[in-house]
């Protein structure tokens, strides 16, 4: 995707208008489930400290990545972008947790992503699918962790999102001979922490890996990390017993056994000076606030930031 400049009659020289510098926040939407927890949404920020973004165009696409509800190859999140100048920020979506007897191909479109989602495996004599590798693309810092394994019957956790974040935690097997033809039950692993941040003056934690499935009742399901991850399922059936989908507007990953994984957000702060320039939409999807000398406008769903 490019961004470039659109000249509007501003003025009698009809010049374009000066840059907007901007912190920024991205997190892309979480990672649908499969039997493994889905991965965070990468995560990429210049809060505090980083090198900003500058605006350049008098209309900028703001993208804010979906989450995306599980199918034979479907499931990865949406990602979410910024321009820059004239390129462009932007953090890849969690990766699908695994799940069923068949690998998503390319894996690019399932397991990996800016966090990976948890592997799989279906049966007693098959290997075990790898979790999803997080950080892909890679970039730097990295936007997000790696997902956990999962043996047979239990699931592994997604990984969590963030540069600090935690990969997922492999399920655990236990074995239950008396109980054939299951060769092991056992518990899901829990999903990874995602990364604080207090771009909004207050510290959020963003980008949780969904926690893995637990085949059996009794059998406890892995928790979702910290940042919207969702809980996995203990068993499809019961009570309080599904997974849990992740958190919109924190990019969390799917609970195994789940639905899809959280919408993403897109955070941007800028000297209030300039805010009178400033016109975001939609309006719904966009809000802003002070802080300081500081606007700080919240976009949870793809819109523009114009500039005047």
């Amino acid at each position: 995707m490019s961004f470039g400049y659109q000249v509007l009659g501003f003025g009698a020289g009809g010049s374009k208008p000066k840059p907007l510098s901007v912190d920024y926040l991205i997190v892309a939407a979480g990672g649908g489930e499969g039997y493994s927890g889905g991965g965070g949404g990468g995560m990429r920020t210049s809060f505090p400290g980083g090198t900003k973004a500058s605006l350049e165009c008098s209309e900028n696409t703001i993208t804010v990545g979906a989450g995306v509800a599980p199918g034979t190859c479907v499931g990865a999140g949406g990602p979410s972008s910024i321009p820059n100048a004239t390129s462009t920020i932007e953090s890849a979506g969690g990766g699908k947790g695994a799940g069923g007897a068949y690998a998503c191909v390319p894996r690019t479109q399932s397991r990996d992503g800016g966090a990976g989602g948890g592997g799989t495996n279906t049966g007693p004599n098959q290997g075990v699918t790898a979790g999803g590798q997080g950080n892909t693309p890679p970039v730097s810092p990295p936007q997000g962790a790696n997902g956990g394994n999962k043996p047979y019957i239990p699931g592994g956790g997604g990984g969590g999102g963030g540069a600090s974040g935690q990969n997922g935690t492999n399920g655990q097997a236990i074995p239950q001979p008396s109980n054939p033809p299951f060769n092991g039950l056992g518990q899901g692993g829990p999903g990874g922490d995602g990364t604080a941040n207090s771009i909004t003056a207050s510290p959020v934690t963003y980008a949780g890996g969904g926690g893995g499935s637990a085949y059996w009742p009794g059998y406890a399901a892995g928790n979702g990390g910290a940042g919207g991850g969702g809980k996995g399922s203990s068993h499809s059936s019961g009570p309080n017993q599904q997974g849990q989908a992740g958190t919109d507007g924190l990019g969390g990953g799917s609970g195994g056994g789940g639905t899809d994984g959280g919408s993403g957000v897109v955070i941007l702060r800028y000297a209030t000076a300039c805010a009178p320039r400033v016109t975001l939409a939609p309006g719904p999807a966009t809000s802003t606030a002070t802080s300081g000398c500081c606007t700080i406008a919240t976009f949870t769903a793809s819109g523009t930031l114009s500039l005047a």
